[in-house]
């Protein structure tokens, strides 16, 4: 897994960035964790291939594909299993809390007709990701890569 890109992931240290794809809100209103379960890929433009996963109880994994064109990996995912959860406050808004360490922050989750939007403030300012739902299922992520194989090279930013 990518430290750097963990680490941003889970304490949203990250830069702003917006992916192309979006879509419009669903009219449903949002009701708990649950609304925004669900498995989303990450859409780079820079060949690298990854994937979140939030669950029904609010638990936040990432399945990363080490053998994409960023990577140039091991044909394996690097997977961090339960590094956050998320925690349903109101309407669209969730507190994050990492696995382990504490620290906590809100956010606003909004599901629409793609997959979800992930918006708030970090230490770079506001930010907006878009997350695109994914055919894929968990089971689909294997091999696991080992400790043996080569680790995906980090990201500077989280762009």
């Amino acid at each position: 897994m990518k430290p750097q890109l963990t680490l941003a992931l889970t304490i949203l240290a990250v830069s702003a960035f917006t992916v192309s794809c979006g879509g419009s809100d669903l009219d449903n209103k949002q009701t708990g964790v649950s609304s925004i379960s669900g498995l989303y890929a990450w859409d780079y433009d820079d060949g690298d291939e990854a994937y979140t996963h939030i669950s029904e109880n609010g638990s936040l994994s990432i399945y990363d594909y080490a053998g994409d064109s960023f990577d140039n990996g091991e044909n394996c995912y690097w997977i961090a299993e339960n590094i956050a959860t998320y925690t349903h406050v109101s309407e669209y808004n969730y507190i994050q809390e990492v696995s382990n360490t504490g620290v906590t922050s809100e956010i606003s989750i909004r599901r629409t007709s793609s997959g979800i939007t992930v918006s708030g403030v970090d230490v770079d300012g506001p930010f907006t990701a878009n997350f695109l739902n994914s055919n894929l299922s968990i089971s689909d992520f294997t091999p696991t890569c080992t400790e043996s194989m080569t680790r995906p090279s980090s990201k500077s930013t989280f762009k």
